[in-house]
């Protein structure tokens, strides 16, 4: 969706303002879309960083396993957590 205005520019607190006004599932799926281009954003500067064949397919699991059982570790004591 394209919001067509006169004026080429909106500022920040007008955005801001737009947004409040909204009703709340329209604030919903504004979060989630804002989000998902976050997510995406942030991905699309990490692949550029990187040039193929940089990092080798060892190094990247080896950082792989090591993410995985650290979430693992937060997740488990954090269900430990919760049931106490």
């Amino acid at each position: 969706m394209t919001l067509k205005v006169d004026r080429p520019e909106l500022s920040y607190a007008e955005i801001t303002e737009l947004a409040l006004s909204m009703p709340v599932r329209e604030k919903l799926h504004l979060a989630e879309e804002l989000k998902r281009q976050g997510i995406k954003a942030a991905w699309d500067l990490i692949f550029r960083s990187l040039k193929p064949g940089q990092v080798s397919e060892e190094e990247i699991l080896k950082v792989s396993k090591q993410v995985r059982k650290k979430l693992n570790t937060r997740r488990n004591s954090a269900a430990t957590t919760r049931r106490h």
